[in-house]
């Protein structure tokens, strides 16, 4: 048999509040800043700098100049045992339970890298049942499809940072188009409040 490698629970807390279900039934999305443990981020930190396609792509981006895509990696396998609790762990399965029932899936997980100053994207909706139509997507669209994102170095304004329109997650996307709306700002508008039932704004 091979070695187990024993390792602590990564994240601080364990299930969701009342309060955490309730924000995400109205915003679309629930935030736990420093929910990693120390000891957790960096032991994760330090199994993500130790993958090789890691190290390689920060010895050719070494410059400190900011670049425009990134490095990603998808289906994201390699993963050590921290990686693999953002997937198992009892916060995790809480919060899957607590909004989807006992049943759920997981799609897919991806691991993406950018240097400091990368450049963002355009609003989108990542639901990709909406975008296909197979039978399969078409059974699936009025179902949950729920994503984790996790940023254990943080990010801040002008970093490619993550900016979320509350309520957005009520508005029905338009299969083909990856959102009813070409930029932030005309989503921003106001013409899907009605449809979403609350006025849309920006979080970051």
């Amino acid at each position: 048999m091979g070695n187990i490698v024993q390792v602590k629970p990564i994240f601080r807390i364990d299930a969701p509040s009342a309060e955490d279900l309730d924000a995400f039934h109205r915003d679309g999305f629930v935030a736990y800043p420093e929910v990693f443990s120390d000891e957790a981020l960096k032991g994760f930190i330090d199994e993500i700098h130790s993958r090789e396609q890691v190290t390689d792509y920060f010895k050719n981006n070494n410059k400190g100049e900011p670049d425009e895509h990134g490095m990603n990696i998808r289906p994201w396998n390699n993963k050590g045992p921290w990686s693999d609790q953002l997937f198992d762990a009892s916060l995790v399965t809480a919060l899957l339970q607590s909004i989807i029932g006992e049943n759920f899936q997981f799609c897919h997980s991806t691991m993406h890298i950018k240097m400091r100053g990368g450049k963002g994207i355009q609003p989108h909706m990542d639901h990709h049942h909406w975008f296909h139509n197979n039978p399969v997507n078409i059974a699936e669209r009025d179902k949950w499809y729920v994503q984790m994102l996790y940023y254990p170095n943080g990010f801040k304004g002008g970093d490619a940072s993550l900016a979320v329109i509350s309520g957005s997650p009520r508005i029905v996307p338009v299969p083909g188009k990856q959102s009813h709306y070409d930029t932030l700002e005309e989503m921003l508008e106001g013409v899907g409040n009605e449809q979403a039932g609350c006025e849309l704004k920006v979080k970051h």
